[in-house]
């Protein structure tokens, strides 16, 4: 899945949206697109060596919340559900386990996927993998009373499966890079790694990273590569999540634009960071940590009325969900004492306005959208090149201060598009956060 870009305006259709994650499970309203799965490890997935024979047996669908839909393999409608049986050569750890020791054949049951990547059924042969090639598989058990009698019944997804050594002759091509592992040497990887529901901390993260990098066995090759992003990733991840946010909280905020009157505005964040903006590395800088981010977004809700905040950060209803921005900081102090420098999404300030107000912002927006698409026509026809975009400057103008006692304070001035120059002043009057998540 990607989060916010900073500062940068949503549709306003998209401002109430968040950004999903796109798996299996996803809803028809969206299209999505399978990762390899030898980068990408799931806690419910085996892997294992297998060489597959010419047989076939009857499956069912078991558990698989399949729909009826075109794959990318076949039509996707419903039909008898049977596998192919593949001898087990060589398990991995987590397929021990899992499998009945002893365990000979395995029957693995493909399924088509749709544009959504919901799984569909499969419209060629039950015998999907049509020569005797050993290789590495990938896939998920099914529960014992979904077996084809004793038979270890799996589902999988034929996506770029099974992983297999790369051909001396460079010029055949399976989708997969080179330079990459072998399958034995690939499946010792994933016994060597993390288990993929772990929840690593900085320290364990970068130690994996540093590890990988270290083998010479895996220099430079995929999916080793992969998994050193990952490291590096779940890093970035924990770090983020181990950041005591100082402004999170619920704030009541009295804001003055203009000459106009003193409006209401409260507004909610969230208690964990959304998104952190990554720093670039600098010449010469070699180190495997990721440098610390420039920022970090909180999802926020906003409202003239406490009542009115938005539920939660998925409501998909009329309440304004935006973001407050903060450059990156250490640690705050142990008693909360501290000032910080922050932002608050522009989008946030039209929730305060009168449904008549807020028609005739949307008609100046209009109104300016069109003027300029008008000047960057006629500069077009008249053989003007439009003047580059300068790069882009966050600024941070407002200031929370907290003092050892007493409610965080915020102060700051922020110019509106379409509204005005808006004098914002307010406390946090609690800690209470936007929910966020399941």
């Amino acid at each position: 899945m990607r989060p916010s870009v900073r500062h940068s305006p949503l549709p306003a259709a998209l401002i109430t949206a968040l950004p999903l994650a796109l798996a299996l499970g996803a809803t028809p309203a969206h299209a999505c697109s399978l990762a390899p799965p030898w980068a990408y490890r799931h806690p419910s997935r085996l892997a294992f060596l297998g060489t597959p024979t010419a047989d076939t047996v009857f499956a069912g669908t078991g558990t698989m919340p399949f729909v009826e839909a075109p794959g990318h393999f076949g039509r996707g409608t419903a039909r008898a559900v049977h596998g192919q049986r593949v001898r087990v050569d060589r398990l991995g750890a987590r397929a021990r386990r899992a499998l009945p020791a002893g365990v000979r054949e395995v029957l693995l049951v493909p399924w088509d996927y749709a544009a959504d990547c919901r799984p569909v059924p499969w419209g060629r042969s039950a015998r999907w993998l049509p020569d005797s090639m050993s290789g590495l598989f990938t896939a998920t058990l099914r529960p014992r009373e979904h077996w084809a009698g004793d038979l270890p019944t799996l589902d999988i997804t034929p996506f770029l499966q099974p992983y297999r050594d790369p051909s001396p002759d460079t010029t055949v091509r399976d989708g997969l890079p080179r330079p990459r592992l072998g399958v034995e040497r690939l499946l010792r990887l994933y016994d060597e790694l993390w288990e993929p529901d772990a929840r690593l901390d900085t320290v364990q993260a970068l130690a994996w990273a540093e590890r990988l990098r270290a083998d010479t066995s895996l220099a430079g090759r995929y999916p080793a590569t992969a998994f050193i992003h990952e490291a590096l990733g779940v890093f970035n991840a924990a770090r983020l999540q181990a950041l005591r946010i100082p402004v999170a909280g619920t704030f009541r905020l009295e804001v003055t634009i203009d000459s106009q009157p003193t409006r209401l505005l409260y507004v909610r964040t969230v208690a964990r960071p959304t998104y952190a903006t990554p720093s670039f590395r600098t010449g010469g800088d070699t180190t495997l940590a990721p440098p610390n981010p420039r920022s970090y977004d909180l999802l926020a809700t906003a409202a003239p009325l406490i009542d009115r905040l938005a539920p939660s950060c998925q409501y998909g209803g009329d309440r304004t969900i935006a973001y407050v921005y903060m450059p990156w900081h250490g640690q705050p102090a142990p008693n909360g004492a501290g000032v910080w420098d922050g932002a608050f999404d522009e989008r946030l300030f039209p929730a305060m306005l009168s449904a008549e107000e807020r028609r005739l912002m949307q008609d100046r927006v209009r109104a300016a959208s069109v003027a300029r698409m008008d000047s960057m026509t006629k500069a077009r026809l008249a053989g003007v090149r439009p003047p580059p975009t300068p790069p882009y400057q966050p600024t941070y103008p407002m200031r929370f201060t907290q003092d050892p006692t007493g409610p965080m304070r915020v102060d700051g001035t922020i110019a509106l598009a379409h509204l005005g120059t808006a004098r914002v002043r307010g406390e946090r009057i609690s800690r209470e956060t936007l929910p966020c998540g399941p």
